[in-house]
């Protein structure tokens, strides 16, 4: 068979479903000339498993990342959603919302992303208590709604606390236009969570860039 020969192609097609049941995808890279990544996708969120529950920290938002560093946190991300069961729960324009994960790489596609496998204490309770309660707050800051899912688990998220931005608040013209361009409480008590504060939530997954193409 030469290298172009269409027997030799069938032949290594034949090799690779037989060697897929046998070996297994990543021990069979090397017998066909390719490397252990060549059949692993390099997307960390092509890797979710059905039953965990993960942290998108998303770069978009420039206002939020910029009141992140005002509050000295590195700002590199404005928005966060949590997904369980290829559905990501989120918020905008004042409400709680839920989409699939095909409609959030469609609706971030382009931005860079970091995922986070988090645990909660009950997932069931925490979609159960999004759906039956989040659903009708107002909600205008998506952090805030994440720790407000983790209470609704059963077990409040520790380790992250509220940002004290009151005493900035009142001295810094540019934090305080932006809160109120965006319509972001201060949780009523001059407080307010940010996505960067969930960067050393869990186990870090990957970092990636939305694709919606690809699927």
């Amino acid at each position: 068979m030469t290298e172009h020969d269409p027997s030799k192609r069938q032949f290594l097609r034949d090799i690779v479903e037989i060697g897929k049941g046998v070996l297994g995808v990543t021990a069979l890279a090397p017998l066909i000339g390719c490397g252990p990544n060549a059949f692993q996708s390099k997307e960390p969120i092509e890797k979710l498993r059905m039953g965990s529950v993960y942290l998108f920290l998303i770069n978009t938002n420039p206002d939020i990342k910029e009141i992140s560093r005002i509050a000295g946190l590195p700002g590199e991300y404005g928005h966060i959603e949590l997904v369980y069961r290829g559905l990501a729960y989120g918020s905008e324009d004042g409400n709680c919302r839920k989409i699939s994960i095909s409609d959030l790489e469609r609706k971030f596609e382009g931005l860079d992303y970091e995922v986070r496998e988090v645990e909660l204490a009950n997932p069931y309770k925490a979609i159960q208590h999004f759906s039956q309660v989040l659903t009708k707050k107002p909600y205008n800051n998506p952090a805030e709604m994440i720790m407000d899912m983790y209470i609704g688990s059963g077990k409040p998220l520790h380790g992250v606390y509220p940002v004290s931005i009151e005493t900035v608040d009142r001295t810094n013209d540019k934090l305080r236009e932006i809160l109120e361009s965006k319509g972001i409480p201060t949780n009523r008590t001059g407080q307010v969570y940010l996505p960067d504060q969930f960067k050393h939530v869990g186990w870090h997954l990957g970092e990636g860039v939305f694709r919606a193409d690809k699927r």
